[in-house]
């Protein structure tokens, strides 16, 4: 009888081990996975930061009497892709002093840039919203993230 109860015990203590080993490697798993898709996060914040700065740069370098508005700017980043959507908050930005429209005028949100103004004086500071989204299909699951500011560049 006291052989059978130790025999009992001894597969008893064996299937709890194998639980506690299953848990254990379980766990360790998901940390790892876990601490990828915040490595993965943590870049895709950065690079839409980089990008928003990056698309500030180039609305300051865009001929807007020469060219239309500047609309969108691509960074390509190992593993990520950033996409800035530029959306003008002037007004003005529209024909710029001519006649001829420089913008389109999905770009332009009049709405805001007429409660900006007071809506008497447009405003000719080239203010623009910016959407910032990067993407990326590097981790395990797809990354996006999204990005609004509004700069004056």
């Amino acid at each position: 009888m006291k052989k059978a109860f130790s025999l009992i015990m001894a597969i008893f203590f064996v299937v709890l081990l194998a639980t506690l080993g299953i848990m254990a490697l379980g766990f360790s798993t998901q940390t790892a996975k876990q601490s990828m898709d915040i490595y993965l996060r943590e870049q895709a914040e950065l690079l839409a930061r980089s990008a928003t700065e990056f698309a500030v740069m180039a609305m300051q370098d865009h001929d807007y009497a020469a060219n239309n508005c500047l609309q969108t700017v691509r960074v390509n980043y190992p593993e990520f892709v950033a996409v800035v959507e530029i959306y003008y908050l002037d007004a003005s930005m529209e024909f710029r002093g001519t006649t001829t429209k420089h913008c389109d005028e999905d770009r332009i949100l009049t709405g805001v840039s007429s409660a900006l103004s007071g809506g008497t004086t447009p405003i000719y500071d080239n203010i623009a919203m910016l959407d910032v989204t990067v993407t990326s299909n590097a981790g395990t699951e797809p990354i996006r993230y999204f990005r609004r500011t509004i700069q004056r560049p």
